[in-house]
């Protein structure tokens, strides 16, 4: 996946649902500052349709929306929408088990462990003479 300099916003998208694994889908870009962000879906299969975190068939209200921001309407100015971690450990949003929204930093990158053994890691490193973001997704467990 390649992105213009100077550009920020979404990269591209993982839907690896097929797999088996708990991990189904992995969203990956850069903030407005260029820290890299990953999106990612652990939700199972519910009517045919991945489940993103947005709860299990309970009524949302207009504030429950706007307070816990589904995937796809998270914004890098919104706090509240992204996961805090604490030492290398992301701790689960309120309402979005299984959905993670990580922020790493545009020096250091991100290596941050999930609830379970999964650990996303995004890092600088030379390919081919350029400076590339590296990223590895390890201890993807199969589904139970």
């Amino acid at each position: 996946m390649a992105m213009p300099p100077l550009h920020y916003g979404f990269v591209g998208t993982l839907d690896i649902t097929d797999q088996g694994r708990k991990i189904r889908l992995l969203k990956f870009g850069f903030d407005f500052d260029y820290n890299p962000v990953c999106f990612v879906a652990m939700g199972g299969k519910q009517n045919g349709t991945l489940n993103y975190g947005t709860g299990t068939g309970q009524e949302w209200t207009k504030e429950d929306l706007i307070q816990f921001p589904g995937i796809n309407s998270r914004s890098p100015f919104d706090e509240l929408a992204w996961n805090k971690v604490v030492g290398h450990q992301a701790q689960e949003l309120r309402r979005h088990t299984g959905l993670w929204a990580l922020r790493g930093d545009r020096v250091e990158g991100m290596n941050v462990g999930l609830a379970g053994r999964e650990t996303v890691r995004i890092e600088r490193v030379q390919f081919q003479g350029k400076l590339v973001w590296d990223v590895h997704v390890e201890g993807m467990a199969r589904r139970t």
